[in-house]
């Protein structure tokens, strides 16, 4: 009950104020509070804690293979009830394997292991970007050169490879002179709960229509306990450090991404599935998380 508390309830509570305010001024548009939260304030504290905590190349290594192997345990699963359920791969991909690594994500790392294993949490989502960006758009469009192209288009993905820069420079964004500094600064510590207000402003907008209840059933009780299961058993197998392994789990326990409805929708493939996924895996987070955090800290003490 003190790990709910402690650790889940407040990032929980910040979303709930988020979905509020979004149910309240439902006319509102969101698109200026998007691009903010996209162009600057996951930008911003994606670059701020990777120059911080340097992150090495071995654990993005680690993290990037194992990210890959649980997507595909979690594809071959999914293969015998591919025609006979609808389980295609688009759809096990994005909301399996598509986590809400970055603005859900964050908040819940930093709660929980401290603002020093961020840079882990950011390598984590680097990864997620490249998935989507290559084998996610593969898999809806049979155009992995397009998705390739859509890396270089990710303000944090290139936030987490101009920090990398500075590192391998010896730089740090803490030498800038304060009149630079301190407004970096001021954007970077009101980043993460402006990021959990946007994620709950968005799903105030998911437009909840009759989905198969099996279906959504099913893919939510396995994007909330199975895969982090697997991710665990991953992490175990590979022999990460520690602290890689319980963030890397715990970011894989993370509710679906809010993109991955964007997404289904642009490219037609079960929007209603997956928009109803991203709101049940984020709505249920707050039984699962603490479970999840409670299992790692077991195995991996």
């Amino acid at each position: 009950m003190s790990l709910f508390i402690d650790v889940v309830f407040p990032v929980f509570l910040i979303f709930v104020i988020g979905f509020l305010l979004g149910y309240i001024f439902r006319k509102a548009e969101l698109t200026l509070v998007s691009k903010l939260a996209l162009w600057l304030f996951a930008p911003v504290v994606s670059f701020t804690f990777v120059n911080d905590n340097p992150a090495s190349l071995k654990e993005l290594s680690m993290i990037t293979v194992g990210y890959f192997i649980v997507v595909g345990i979690v594809q071959l699963a999914f293969w015998p009830f591919r025609k006979n359920l609808a389980f295609p791969a688009s759809l096990v991909y994005f909301t399996l394997t598509y986590t809400n690594a970055g603005y859900y994500g964050y908040p819940v790392v930093v709660n929980t292991y401290g603002p020093e294993k961020l840079s882990i949490a950011v390598m984590f989502a680097f990864v997620i970007v490249l998935a989507m960006s290559t084998l996610g758009i593969y898999l809806i469009s049979s155009s992995p050169i397009s998705g390739i192209k859509n890396i270089f288009k990710t303000p944090y993905a290139m936030a987490f490879i101009f920090a990398a820069v500075l590192n391998s420079l010896g730089l740090s964004y803490r030498q800038l002179p304060d009149f630079l500094f301190k407004p970096l600064e001021m954007i970077d510590s009101s980043a993460l709960p402006f990021l959990l207000i946007f994620v709950g402003l968005s799903l105030s907008r998911i437009k909840l229509k009759r989905a198969n209840l099996a279906r959504l059933s099913i893919l939510t009780l396995t994007k909330l306990f199975v895969v982090p299961l697997i991710a665990l058993v991953v992490a175990k197998f590979l022999r990460f450090p520690s602290d890689v392994a319980k963030v890397f789990v715990l970011e894989y326990a993370m509710p679906t991404g809010i993109n991955a409805s964007i997404i289904a929708s642009e490219f037609n493939f079960e929007p209603e599935v997956v928009s109803s996924t991203v709101f049940a895996t984020t709505l249920l987070s707050v039984v699962s998380l603490p479970i999840v955090i409670s299992l790692c800290e077991k195995v991996f003490s």
